[in-house]
């Protein structure tokens, strides 16, 4: 019963998200089909560039577990900062060199000139944003693993179909701009979730949940 009540908002977040980032790829490929295969690259290297980020976050949530369940909340909160700051220098770091080396990277995945003239903007773009990714993955993991799961899906679910998803219809197709458009509504997603967490990180309610 505690592994579900735990796990089940989890389960409808990342169902619910999914389908929104299905939907961000549905509205790129009605924009166009060059579009949308810059899109996918992009994406590619961003699942690569996920993964230090991920495994920071991973291991933060078992320390803050772990340091909660011995009622040392400071440890916890501790764990969380320098979490935060090896993720940082981490994928600060890959987002340097997206937007350094996006001409040497880009042509690695695709030989259309067409498809790579969008992607290398589009892959420095998507750099520019590391920092910020790196931050709601780390918040985001510390706090699943205090168990905080509930008010942090909903906040996700709401992020991505009530901002998300509208805005890159919104700018992409009705207002025109295109493949643009699209990804800076994407820039909007997660720079929106950022300041959330901030706050439900330094409100200190995950160092109180019981269960």
């Amino acid at each position: 019963k505690k592994q579900l009540v735990i796990a089940y908002p989890l389960a409808i977040q990342e169902f619910l998200v999914m389908l929104s980032i299905t939907m961000f790829y549905k509205i790129i490929a009605i924009i166009g089909i060059v579009q949308l295969a810059a899109t996918q690259i992009i994406f590619k290297i961003m699942h690569a560039s996920f993964m230090p980020a991920i495994g920071v976050g991973q291991a933060c949530a078992t320390l803050v577990g772990k340091f909660l369940g011995e009622k040392n909340p400071d440890r916890a909160e501790l764990a969380i900062k320098e979490s935060l700051r090896g993720s940082l220098y981490m994928m600060v770091s890959v987002g340097f060199c997206f937007i350094v080396f996006a001409p040497a990277i880009i042509p690695v995945f695709i030989k259309d000139p067409n498809v790579i003239e969008l992607a290398i903007p589009g892959l420095r773009f998507v750099g520019c944003l590391q920092a910020i990714d790196a931050f709601c993955f780390t918040l985001w993991f510390a706090l699943t693993g205090a168990g905080d799961t509930k008010i942090l899906a909903i906040a996700d679910i709401l992020n991505h179909w009530l901002i998300f998803v509208p805005l890159c219809y919104f700018l992409g197709i009705y207002c025109g701009y295109g493949y643009w458009g699209a990804w800076f509504s994407f820039g909007v997603m997660l720079t929106g979730l950022a300041p959330f967490l901030f706050i439900r990180f330094k409100n200190g309610h995950w160092k109180k949940i019981k269960f």
